[in-house]
């Protein structure tokens, strides 16, 4: 039998019942409701005769003139006090919803599912930013914090996640310069870009072993971070994620944890160790060879990519089995890190090097050298 459609009597969410039970539960908060009265909730909000009446108040369901409110998002909170729960009705937090406003505190409720992202062209991003007094957020219901959600809320000082949470997004909370707590739940899946970067006073941080993935500067330079609990069970960290960190003294990677873009590590000022043989020998070998092939690197700009593989086999497999060839290695080493340090961000140095590395790495693969990944012996 089709679904008819309803307003959810405790959030105000849109949903589809079934008109021949009596209860339901509502998909977005939880809460159990009458059907009869979620169907009369929908009509009365959504049917009004316009020959009856044409004034459509916004916060008609909401008893609380501090929050305008429709359909449930939250689209203004507009009162003064500075510690605040989110009304039940609202399950959406809406882009404009806090911006530049005083409040210190908030608490979110388990039936809200999103907090809506801005658009691209805005001049400031997301729901609260410029919330210059926020010093507590305790987060729920929702699975995704998106992108620029808490960025630059300069005094936030504590985050607290429940779990459900999967996905904190690109510069979530992006310069919070104050945070020093936050918890991440063990729902969570993906650590997007820049979602810490610049969280100074952030001294310790646990990834939990549901993550899947932590990209590139997720942690940029939270100059004070001192320690980083890697459970095992998490798959896929950037070399890069925990660039700037220079207060880490040892970055531990258990057994489950692969390295994206590897040769990253090389920014690291600390002590790295994996538990995984394999990435193991690869970080040895990066530090043995103090990065390798660094002219190749900077020009195509990563230690793993299909290039510098094809060169590095043709390195190991032709040039160190030579005298010649292992005097040109050794002049290279020693020679080539300073030269990059120097040049390597030039655009001279680019438009020299990268013909010739291009047309050798061509005249490798013509003749059988493979650009698959490669591990060095």
């Amino acid at each position: 039998m089709p679904l008819v459609n309803a307003k959810c009597t405790n959030c105000g969410a849109n949903i589809k019942i079934d008109d021949n039970k009596e209860a339901a539960v509502c998909e977005f908060c939880g809460s159990a409701f009458i059907v009869e009265k979620a169907i009369n909730n929908y009509n009365i909000t959504n049917n009004i005769n316009a020959n009856v009446v044409n004034i459509y108040n916004q916060s008609s369901c909401n008893t609380n003139p501090d929050y305008i409110i429709e359909s449930g998002k939250l689209l203004k909170y507009k009162g003064e006090e500075q510690e605040i729960v989110i009304p039940n009705e609202v399950h959406t937090i809406g882009k404009d919803a806090f911006k530049n406003t005083t409040i210190k505190k908030v608490i979110f409720h388990k039936g809200i599912v999103s907090i809506e992202k801005d658009s691209e062209d805005s001049p400031i991003k997301g729901a609260f930013s410029g919330c210059d007094n926020l010093t507590e957020v305790q987060l729920a219901g929702i699975t995704e914090i998106p992108e620029n959600a808490f960025e630059k809320c300069e005094n936030l000082k504590t985050v607290v996640l429940q779990k459900g949470i999967t996905i904190i997004g690109k510069n979530a909370f992006a310069s919070c310069h104050n945070l020093i707590s936050i918890s991440l739940p063990n729902t969570l899946k993906r650590i997007e870009q820049w979602a810490f970067g610049w969280c100074y006073s952030l001294k310790e941080i646990t990834i939990p072993a549901s993550v899947q993935y932590v990209a590139c500067q997720s942690f940029e330079s939270c100059k004070n971070l001192e320690t980083v609990n890697i459970e095992d069970g998490v798959q896929t960290i950037h070399g890069g994620a925990f660039v700037g960190c220079d207060s880490i003294t040892v970055l531990r990677y258990p057994q489950s944890v692969y390295i994206d873009n590897i040769s990253l590590l090389r920014a690291m000022k600390c002590k790295i160790t994996a538990e995984n043989p394999e990435l193991s020998n690869r970080i040895n070998a990066l530090n043995n060879k103090s990065g390798g092939c660094y002219i190749a690197t900077a020009i195509y700009g990563s230690y793993d990519c299909p290039q510098v593989w094809t060169l590095r086999r043709y390195r190991d497999n032709v040039l160190s089995k030579k005298w010649y060839g292992r005097l040109f290695i050794h002049f290279y080493y020693f020679f080539s890190p300073t030269f990059v340090d120097w040049f390597g961000k030039d655009k001279w140095f680019s438009s020299l090097w990268k013909p010739i590395l291009d047309n050798k790495v061509k005249y490798l693969k013509d003749n059988g050298f493979s650009d698959k990944p490669y591990f060095d012996p």
